[in-house]
C-alpha cells in the first residue's frame, strides 16, 4: 500500500511538477521507494519525451531535489530485473553533460555495470555511432564546439546536421567529464582487477616496503 506523500510524489514525478516533487518530498515522500518495477529515479527517467527534455532546469531540477532529499545515485531504476539500470548509464547514453555532472556530484559509481556495461563503455559507444555514421566527413575526428540546444523541429531530425553535430559535442564532452571523474571502460577494470590479482605481496615483501 503506497503511502500518500509516497502518491504523492509519483504523481508529480509524472507530472513534471518541480514544486509539487518539493512539497512531497518536505511531507516525507521516500525518494529510494519503489512503485511497482518502478524506482523514484526510474520514473523520472521515462518522464521524458525527447533527449533535450533532460535539460530543462524542471528536469534537472526534480533530478537535485530527488538527489538533495537522499536519493541513491546507485540504484536501480526498475527493481525486477537481475542487472541493474542506472541513472547515469541513461544520462551518459545520450551525453546529457548537465545530468551526469549530477549524478557525480551526489556520488554516482561512474565503473558500476549494467549489462557487463560501464557508462563510459555506453557513451563511447553512442559517441562513436553518432561520429562514424551520423556526421559528414568534415566533422570526423574533430573536437566540436558547444552547439546550441536544437529546437523542437530539429531535435525530430534526427539525421539532420544541426542535432547530430549538436549531439556529438555533448558526447565528447560527457567523455571528459566521466573521464575527469575516474570513470574506466569494463575492459580496463578488468584489467585492473588482474593486475591486482597477480600482484599479492607476501608479508615479507609487504615489510621490506616499509
Amino acid at each position: 500500500m503506497q503511502s500518500q506523500v509516497t502518491q504523492q510524489l509519483v504523481a508529480a514525478i509524472k507530472a513534471q511538477s518541480l514544486d509539487g516533487v518539493r512539497l512531497a518530498l518536505n511531507a516525507g515522500a521516500n525518494p529510494n521507494a519503489y512503485v511497482g518495477a518502478d524506482s523514484m529515479l526510474g520514473l523520472h527517467s521515462d518522464a521524458e519525451w525527447e533527449i533535450t527534455d533532460r535539460y530543462s532546469e524542471t528536469w534537472l531540477g526534480i533530478l537535485r531535489a530527488l538527489l538533495e532529499s537522499g536519493a541513491n545515485p546507485n540504484q536501480s531504476l526498475v527493481s525486477h530485473r537481475g542487472e541493474p539500470e542506472l541513472m547515469l548509464h541513461a544520462l551518459s547514453q545520450f551525453g546529457v553533460v548537465p545530468g551526469i555532472r549530477l549524478m557525480l556530484e551526489f556520488g554516482a559509481d561512474p565503473n558500476l555495470l549494467q549489462d557487463s556495461d560501464t557508462a563510459l563503455d555506453i557513451q563511447s559507444f553512442d559517441q562513436c555511432f553518432t561520429e562514424t555514421c551520423q556526421l559528414p566527413d568534415e566533422y570526423k575526428g574533430r573536437v566540436l564546439p558547444e552547439y546550441p540546444l536544437p529546437t523542437t523541429n530539429e531535435c525530430d531530425e534526427h539525421d539532420g546536421l544541426v542535432y547530430q553535430r549538436w549531439l556529438m559535442s555533448q558526447h565528447q564532452r560527457a567523455h571528459a567529464v566521466l573521464r575527469k571523474a575516474g570513470a574506466l571502460h569494463a575492459w580496463e577494470l578488468k584489467s585492473l582487477s588482474m593486475k591486482r590479482y597477480a600482484y599479492t605481496p607476501t608479508p615479507q615483501a609487504a615489510c621490506s616496503h616499509r
